[in-house]
């Protein structure tokens, strides 16, 4: 695909936003199947106890906007020392006009009080394959990843062994600290495997409902769980069992009989466009929006407690946002590699460090980062260089994957995730500090979700400057809003907005 098609096209955050939505926030859902008519019982029943000795296997179907996009296996299986749950989710969406299919397959070994003892995670897709695998020793997570051929780790600090999404709701129904009642609230000790993320996991108990399951109504209880500030709802029998998920986003989890969840859509049009849909209203129009220089925009429907919407080139006022483009110009460059005598503190210190899918000294990102600087010590220069560098040799294509800076320089593909993490990864290996950052960008009459890099460059303004190696833009036009700076971990918080945020345009030049 060449670069000029690739513009006509929204730019987007599938590849870490969707797998986030789906499988590292438990699955949120959005619009499916049609409520029927409730009847709310005051109580149910609930006797906290050890779990059935037998196992159990359970089918979903996955549907966005009343489309058939995949299905889930999900199993409970007694072993000697507690219980091993395991996933299977497979995928088929529609990513700007392109079929996409992804699996992720999820195995963790509790104890018997469902507290995390291993996991193991795999997410494979046409482009890519990531695998994660945990073991929680006393305080600590110690977590192996392994993409692109390389296996790194991460060790988490933690207070106390993790639930994951597979236990969370046993966990609930069958200890005896936990009270189910309406208007309870629960926060739980959390990992995800999918963003390597360990976090608290917020459950109010809403509400007790019947819900019709074939010819006969069952109780169960409405809850919301909250992760990240994202929110979902889960209906769950007072055995455990998840009948229904949703997110006021388009999809919808519902339990189904295996063959009836195996099924692929039935109908013959194309799937929704899943980053079409997620596209963001805006009221107004910006003209020629890849030479902005100054946007005054306003983020409304939305908490944007959090967000990083203040700071370098943005401010904030109440819910007006004014980016300005910084000026390469005002800013004074520096001979790599970067020493704290240049400036830049902590953020540029922490800017440089290595993480989980950007190792430092790999012989490979080292070598392709000094062809990509051509030579170039000066910090200008070299994160031009390499900008250039990414934009021409990294093919743009939509990609269901956890982005590894080795797996991106193998396979040479990718969207604007792909692209910025391999920036990242290269500037790093020249001393050059460099972080991601996620928002939104404006094209063709919308804003759609997207990433980009931030590098310090040295003296003047605050030192930092925006580069788009999609856009091959030093510094990014005003349309990049930024609302998350940092590594890939952070991104599963675009999804508190996902589907939500409307933008109203005030100025534009």
């Amino acid at each position: 695909m060449g670069f000029s098609r690739w513009l006509k096209r929204p730019v987007n955050l599938i590849g870490i936003l969707v797998v986030a939505i789906w499988v590292g926030v438990g699955v949120y859902y959005l619009a499916g199947p049609k409520k029927v008519a409730l009847k709310w019982p005051t109580s149910l029943a609930v006797q906290p106890g050890a779990l059935p000795a037998e196992g159990w296997e359970e089918w979903y179907g996955n549907y966005f906007q009343g489309r058939k996009i995949g299905y889930s296996q999900t199993s409970r299986q007694v072993i000697p020392e507690g219980y091993l749950y395991r996933d299977h989710t497979h995928l088929w969406l529609n990513v700007s006009g392109e079929a996409v299919e992804a699996d992720t397959n999820t195995e963790a070994r509790v104890g018997k009080d469902l507290r995390l003892q291993k996991i193991d995670f795999r997410l494979h897709s046409q482009e890519a394959e990531t695998l994660i695998d945990g073991k929680v020793e006393g305080n600590k997570l110690i977590l192996g990843i392994k993409a692109g051929g390389e296996r790194t780790q991460q060790v988490i600090e933690i207070q106390e062994a993790p639930l994951t999404m597979l236990t969370v709701r046993d966990y609930l129904l069958r200890n005896p600290q936990t009270k189910l009642e309406v208007g309870q609230k629960f926060k739980l000790p959390f990992f995800d495997p999918m963003t390597m993320a360990n976090a608290e996991l917020e459950i109010e108990v809403l509400g007790t409902e019947n819900l019709k399951i074939g010819e006969k109504l069952t109780s169960v209880f409405r809850m919301k769980e909250s992760f990240k500030g994202d929110d979902s709802l889960t209906w769950v029998t007072p055995e455990g069992k998840t009948i229904k998920e949703y997110s006021p986003r388009g999809f919808v989890v519902q339990l189904q009989p295996r063959e009836e969840a195996e099924k692929p859509d039935s109908k013959s049009e194309p799937l929704p466009d899943l980053i079409q849909a997620l596209a963001i209203p805006v009221k107004g129009k910006i003209d020629s929006p890849r030479e902005l220089k100054y946007l005054k925009i306003v983020l409304n429907k939305v908490v944007l407690t959090g967000f990083d919407l203040t700071g370098h080139r943005q401010t904030l006022n109440d819910r007006t946002v004014e980016v300005r483009m910084e000026d390469p110009g005002r800013v004074s460059s520096y001979p790599l590699p970067w020493s704290e005598i240049v400036g830049g503190g902590n953020e540029a210190k922490e800017s440089l460090q290595a993480t989980p899918f950007i190792p430092l000294g790999n012989a490979e990102l080292v070598k392709a980062a000094k062809g990509a600087a051509e030579g170039n010590t000066d910090s200008l220069k070299a994160a031009r260089s390499i900008m250039v560098w990414v934009n021409r040799n990294l093919k743009k294509v939509p990609t269901f994957s956890i982005p590894s800076a080795l797996q991106i320089l193998k396979d040479r593909q990718g969207d604007c995730n792909e692209h910025t993490l391999l920036f990242v990864a290269l500037a790093r290996q020249v001393g050059l500090p460099a972080r991601m950052a996620a928002g939104i960008v404006y094209l063709e009459g919308k804003f759609f979700y997207h990433a980009w890099a931030e590098v310090y460059i040295g003296g003047g303004d605050d030192g930092w400057i925006t580069i788009d190696p999609v856009f091959a833009q030093l510094p990014a036009d005003a349309t990049h809003v930024r609302f998350i700076s940092g590594d890939l971990d952070r991104q599963v918080e675009i999804t508190r907005f996902v589907g939500f945020l409307e933008t109203q345009v005030v100025t534009a030049r």
